[in-house]
């Protein structure tokens, strides 16, 4: 009997211990970029706006109505011609949308979109409407993801997963 109470209280000690460092390693998106900075020829005017954002791997075209403490921004996501013509599917997508203060310092960061196992002809519209934090200036647009070619497959072909993003830098 005293062995098992010593092994019980082993387990419930372990499963405990787990449990803190998979709360603790949770992080939100709000909270996860903060301090990170963003180029300065990435970032956007916190200024009522319809504009377009262009990286490597998306385009974004967007309609921004700055209001007083609130930001309402819609747009539309189109993959980029290179994912269009090279990838089978996007396996993953996040776009984030960064308020920035006057240093381009990340106060805070917005999920705009998420998506899974998509085709990267496909348009995707995004919309959102959130609580501008004091002392932002600008925003900006970062995303991370992962595409993949069909490799062939069907002929016994293993295909390739390729990651890209383009988000705001650790600060050093």
């Amino acid at each position: 009997m005293k062995g098992l109470g010593y092994t019980s209280y082993r387990w419930g000690t372990s499963l405990l211990l787990l449990g803190i460092l998979l709360v603790a390693g949770c992080q939100t998106t709000e909270t996860f970029f903060l301090g990170y900075r963003a180029d300065h020829d990435r970032t956007v005017p916190l200024i009522t706006t319809d504009g377009s954002w262009k990286s490597f791997d998306l385009n974004l075209t967007y309609r921004m109505e700055a209001e007083t403490g609130r930001l309402n921004i819609t747009g539309t996501l189109d993959f980029s011609l290179y994912h269009q013509l090279n990838s089978a599917m996007i396996n993953r997508l996040a776009l984030y949308l960064f308020f920035l203060d006057d240093q381009n310092q990340v106060l805070q960061a917005t999920n705009l979109l998420s998506t899974l196992h998509a085709d990267p002809a496909t348009s995707f519209p995004f919309a959102a409407n959130v609580a501008v934090p004091p002392g932002s200036r600008a925003i900006a647009f970062g995303y991370e993801g992962q595409s993949s070619e069909d490799g062939g497959k069907e002929l016994g072909g293993a295909g390739a997963s390729f990651f890209f993003s383009d988000l705001p830098r650790r600060p050093r």
